[in-house]
């Protein structure tokens, strides 16, 4: 018999009437109780998809593999990788994220470069930055 649940050794917590993940660190006083033996949860349960959501806009929409391990931290949720990836396929700020930019496109050529019998470099321009560029060169110690 194969189960999701069982593979995990699964422990009633009387306390809070949860079914927290069984282990061997049990006896350790390093770590909090819900990193020990994290609480089981459905991946098709509405408090999974909404833990998933707060964990993932909290970090701002990382990768799900951060999303993950920052979830795995307090709940095992089953097939949690599985929910994660299709929660960040319909985020929007998760989509915004993995956006590729879009190419901008390039503008027509003035007239004055347009001069088709001409030989080649029989007019060349400086595109300058701004109005006062000879008076910025001059003040930098350049003379023109």
């Amino acid at each position: 018999m194969s189960s999701r649940l069982l593979c995990l050794t699964p422990e009633y917590d009387s306390t809070t009437h949860l079914i927290r993940v069984g282990g061997r660190l049990r006896w350790t006083e390093q770590l909090d109780e819900s990193a020990i033996r994290p609480i089981v949860l459905d991946v098709k349960h509405s408090i999974s998809r909404l833990i998933i959501q707060d964990c993932d806009e909290s970090l701002h929409h990382p990768g799900a593999e951060r999303v993950f391990t920052e979830v795995r931290c307090k709940y095992w949720i089953l097939r949690g990788q599985e929910a994660i990836r299709q929660h960040q396929r319909t985020c929007l700020g998760c989509k915004q994220w993995r956006g590729q930019p879009s190419i901008p496109r390039m503008a027509d050529l003035p007239p004055s470069r347009l001069r088709l019998f001409q030989p080649a470099f029989y007019s060349t321009g400086v595109d300058l930055p701004h109005q006062n560029w000879p008076q910025t060169l001059e003040t930098m110690g350049y003379h023109i």
